[in-house]
């Protein structure tokens, strides 16, 4: 799912879908920006309607950023690297004149002319009201024909397509057999519009081709912000209200919700690590060691933190991490060939203040000397979880370290998408008086497994520095 924040700088995130019905981790793929706006980074991503699907032809899922407000838009080619790399591309001055469209959703081959370009569908104004349009490309992001599909809404009105939400999903992964929905935000009606003998007269969105859905909520819909086909292959509609977004499953003309809401509220603190420590949701911005931080070029993430294993650290305010705090969440990409390495750490005092120390402190993820990986928060234990296989193979790996209070309390370690392992007992940040979050280096040594300075009963804590990359860092609480 692709979802823009809220506030000043929203960004563009994407939540990875799990294949049951749940997203994973938030990771904020648009802190670049669109390349439309002035200050090029996630401000620009303000006011935009996001779509993606094949907008090049390239058999990949470019995004779309369009601007209703301004009837502009930005098409960013889709690519294995994160964030987003924007490049400037009009699509206003490639699609036919005449009232802009008010709302637009990738659309396959709707119009069955077979492009190999994603048709676009979209709410136009007309001299009476509303009307869909469908907008067919002959060449990327050239949208050079539009016809309208239907005047009349799915309710049969002339006038009110506007107050209608679309989405579209290509079951079979065949986009010459796109479906169509249409949420009316006003009564909660849900229709479904196909086009299953492929005509290229009878086109989805047309008189005669929309059916009612079944639907589980009342006149006060959710939002329909997407809908795709699940691992199971059925066409899944994706609603948000709040900060909560469901799934729900379609079977003949009935809706059914697939699993449990997945919270798709934006992290406290977001680093995106993309040339410089700014927080993009918080205000609690990284400082940096006074050498061993450097800036890499990377194929995946276009740029990360570069920590050369002896100094190199990044810390936010000391109020970031508060003593209080039940259910943190921290989420980290990182990248090493070399075993040993605290990554994140939680403790009493400032880093500077020394090589080592008697206080309170807590290494939060380290890569340890077998090359796996640790990660516990403070439970009143020394029992981390640990990783199957070693992390230390110089591939990007991303870690999410949650906790929950359900249940007497709990907290999970996610590795790539698959949890590792669960540890019972309910976190109490209190234990160690955190006052200091820091990235690239912590304390660590007594009773903690696999480090350098492992002495069971000991109270000292060690620095020990990691060595690598780190990318796309976000803390919850």
């Amino acid at each position: 799912m692709l979802l823009t924040g809220s506030g000043p700088t929203p960004s563009l995130w994407l939540y990875p879908g799990t294949g049951n019905g749940r997203l994973g981790t938030a990771i904020d793929i648009g802190s670049l920006g669109t390349g439309i706006g002035s200050d090029g980074g996630p401000a620009d991503w303000s006011g935009t309607e996001v779509l993606h699907g094949d907008l090049t032809g390239n058999r990949v899922q470019d995004v779309l950023a369009y601007y209703p407000a301004h009837n502009v838009g930005q098409l960013i080619g889709g690519s294995n690297a994160f964030p987003l790399a924007p490049f400037t591309e009009n699509l206003w001055s490639m699609l036919p004149s005449g009232n802009p469209p008010l709302q637009l959703v990738a659309a396959g081959n709707a119009s069955q002319q077979n492009t190999g370009i994603s048709d676009l569908i979209g709410v136009v104004a007309n001299t009476t009201g509303y009307e869909l349009d469908l907008y067919t490309s002959f060449v990327p992001a050239g949208y050079s024909q539009a016809s309208t599909l239907s005047a009349a809404s799915p309710d049969g009105s002339p006038t009110d397509w506007n107050d209608y939400t679309l989405a579209t999903a290509q079951p079979g992964n065949d986009a010459s057999s796109t479906v169509l929905f249409a949420l009316d935000k006003s009564t909660g009606a849900l229709y479904e519009s196909t086009n299953p003998t492929h005509s290229t007269t009878a086109l989805i969105g047309t008189p005669g081709t929309w059916t009612g859905l079944t639907v589980p909520w009342g006149p006060t819909p959710p939002q329909l912000v997407s809908a795709d086909i699940n691992a199971a292959g059925q066409t899944e509609l994706w609603t948000v209200s709040g900060q909560s977004a469901t799934a729900y499953t379609l079977s003949g003309a009935t809706l059914t919700q697939e699993a449990k809401p997945s919270s798709v509220a934006r992290p406290a603190d977001e680093w995106p690590l993309t040339g410089s420590g700014l927080d993009t949701t918080g205000g609690n911005s990284l400082g940096f060691s006074a050498s061993g931080v450097g800036w890499t070029g990377d194929s995946f993430f276009l740029t990360a933190a570069d920590l050369d294993g002896r100094t190199g650290y990044l810390a936010p305010p000391a109020s970031t991490i508060s003593a209080t705090v039940r259910t943190p969440r921290l989420s980290v990409w990182f990248r090493t060939a070399a075993p040993g390495g605290v990554i994140a750490s939680v403790q009493s005092h400032a880093i500077s203040s020394g090589a080592s120390t008697t206080a309170s402190y807590n290494p939060l993820m380290y890569v340890g000397t077998d090359g796996k990986f640790y990660a516990q928060w403070p439970n009143g234990g020394i029992t981390p979880v640990v990783s199957t296989n070693p992390v230390d193979n110089g591939n990007w790996h991303h870690a999410v370290l949650t906790a929950t209070t359900a249940d007497s309390g709990s907290q999970s370690l996610y590795l790539d998408g698959r949890r590792v392992g669960t540890l019972k007992g309910a976190v109490s940040l209190s234990q160690t008086n955190p006052t200091h979050l820091t990235f690239g280096t912590g304390y660590i040594g007594g009773d903690w497994p696999s480090e350098p300075h492992n002495q069971p009963g000991s109270t000292t804590g060690y620095l020990d520095y990691f060595q690598g990359q780190l990318a796309e860092i976000t803390y919850s609480h």
